[in-house]
């Protein structure tokens, strides 16, 4: 969910009011996984993305930093982020030297550790372990 907390109260055409000082969000449909937007959708695919862009349908749509009322982690029109591409190619790099140099894995018989749900907000629970090992070449 996008959330923001407004500076003025917000007078809404219906007459309604959010006051100042309030926290306000917006859960785009695209984040939820129930919505129908791709088959199996509750269902890890690593290759689901990848798939899409090979069908034959737009493919610039399923790239990371393209533009879209779907996607708007990266903003849309005006306020689109201009270092979108230089951000997603960082973390495509970060990726893959993580992959090619290390092994990871949690401790053993630890099973993988529940999400912490914080306001709008899903992260991963700061005291997990995961144990980095430098691959030997």
């Amino acid at each position: 969910a996008w959330t923001r907390l407004t500076t003025v109260p917000i007078h809404l055409a219906n007459g309604q009011v959010i006051p100042k000082n309030t926290m306000v969000a917006y859960c785009n449909p695209r984040f939820d996984p129930s919505v129908d937007a791709f088959e199996n959708p509750e269902e890890f695919d690593g290759l689901r993305f990848l798939k899409l862009a090979q069908s034959n349908g737009p493919q610039v749509r399923y790239k990371l930093d393209s533009l879209s009322t779907d996607s708007l982690g990266f903003g849309y029109g005006i306020h689109a982020c201009p270092g979108r591409s230089f951000a997603v190619a960082e973390l495509k790099l970060i990726v893959a030297h993580l992959i090619q140099n290390y092994d990871l894995k949690l401790k053993d018989g630890q099973d993988r550790p529940e999400n912490i749900f914080m306001d709008f907000q899903i992260m991963p629970d700061p005291k997990a372990e995961v144990l980095l090992r430098a691959r030997k070449f």
